[in-house]
Formats: structure tokens, C-alpha cells, sequence
């Protein structure tokens, strides 16, 4: 019976582990659809995820504690490749139980401006399409905010406004919780990416890429 049990043991293929780091503000998007379906369709992988909150992403590739990357922002570092998965613009979000008024897109931008606090801090992209934004509507005050899903759910209490990419609140807009308002052209010039950073030459993660691209397309 040992043996058997040995040799059942030899016999089961052993899966190949892929470590994804992944930033908090992505954890609650598409993406860990994709890494779900991921494991159900590639059986003779494993992932495993971690979490970037308290880590540097470069850092993780160099120690070899993650094999890829998925972040807001790509690795900076010339030996890992940084591959841009998604882009998407900035939009207005806002709480449907904010009292709304005006009959075109710019009237309702202008009520919305001028009687909440607008939240920002926690894109990159903020600073360029603010500076245009304060030129073309009366923006009252501003609430800085370091983490965006600390800014979503000050969003869904109606506390502030929001500028964010639509994938980032997609459940909570397919669910009612939270509207989008598209914003101008300026945001198609500064539109926030997803990134997988990772190294060109690691053969064990080429068939996870692959089905992410394909997810995507």
C-alpha cells in the first residue's frame, strides 16, 4: 500500500506556482475574474497571490518572491518589461443619491462642482486634468485622499466626488451604487493603465500572459 501510495503520489503532475503581485486597488476588479478563470482553465498551474500594499514591486521581481506585477503603475527598473494590459479615461464619479440639477452634461458637471468637496490624491493623473478642470468649473474644495478604495467608499457615503476610470467602481456601477459623468476630452490624454511587469525571458509564465492578453481583447 506504501508503494502504491508513492507511486500514485510520482504519477500526479505537479503544478507549476505563479506568483501575482497585485495592488489593492485592483482587487476588486476584472482582474481577479481573469486569474480565477485562469486556474480553472490551465490545471497544470497554480497562482498565488500577494498583495503590493506594503510592498515594492520591483523589489518583489528582484528577490523572486513574485513572478508578475499587475499594478497601476509599471516597474521602473530597464530588466523587467512593463506591458500596458488596459487603458481607460478619468470620469466623474459621484453618489446617485447627491441631489442633481441642469439639463446637459456641462450643467450637471457645474452643479456637481460647485456643492461637493471633489476627492484626489491617490491617481497620478489627477494633476493635469485638475489644472483644466479648475478653469472650466467653479471646483469649491478639495479632500485629499491617499488610497482610492478608501476614496470609493467615501464616494458611495455621498461625502465626495471622485475622478477615477470606470473599471476601477465597475461593480458599483453596474449595481447603482455609484454614477459615472464624463469629463471632457482632457481625460483621453491622460488615461489611467493597468501595467503587468514582469522579466521578457521567464518561460514559466508565458501560458498566464497569453490568456491574459486574450482576456482583454
Amino acid at each position: 500500500m506504501i508503494v502504491k501510495g508513492f507511486r500514485d503520489f510520482a504519477a500526479t503532475p505537479q503544478k507549476e506556482t505563479i506568483v501575482i503581485a497585485l495592488s489593492s486597488s485592483l482587487a476588486s476588479t476584472f482582474i481577479l475574474s481573469i486569474l480565477h478563470r485562469f486556474t480553472l482553465e490551465a490545471r497544470n498551474y497554480k497562482l498565488e497571490i500577494l498583495m503590493l500594499d506594503q510592498h515594492d514591486g520591483a523589489e518583489l521581481l528582484q528577490s523572486k518572491k513574485a513572478d508578475i506585477v499587475i499594478d497601476l503603475n509599471p516597474t521602473k527598473q530597464k530588466e523587467y518589461h512593463a506591458e500596458k494590459l488596459i487603458s481607460a479615461p478619468l470620469k466623474l464619479i459621484y453618489s446617485p443619491k447627491l441631489l442633481m440639477a441642469g439639463d446637459t452634461k456641462d450643467a450637471r458637471l457645474h452643479h456637481l462642482f460647485t456643492n461637493n468637496e471633489l476627492a484626489i490624491g491617490y491617481l497620478n493623473e489627477h494633476v493635469p486634468v485638475l489644472q483644466w478642470l479648475e478653469n472650466e468649473y467653479p471646483i469649491q474644495s478639495y479632500t485629499g485622499v491617499k488610497d482610492s478604495i478608501f476614496a470609493i467608499q467615501l464616494m458611495q457615503d455621498q461625502l465626495v466626488l471622485g475622478l477615477l476610470p470606470e473599471f476601477l467602481v465597475e461593480k458599483e456601477l453596474m449595481k447603482n451604487e455609484l454614477n459615472a459623468l464624463t469629463i471632457g476630452d482632457i481625460a483621453n490624454f491622460y488615461e489611467v493603465n493597468i501595467f503587468a511587469s514582469y522579466n521578457r525571458n521567464q518561460q514559466n509564465i508565458q501560458s498566464f500572459l497569453h490568456s491574459l492578453r486574450s482576456s482583454l481583447t
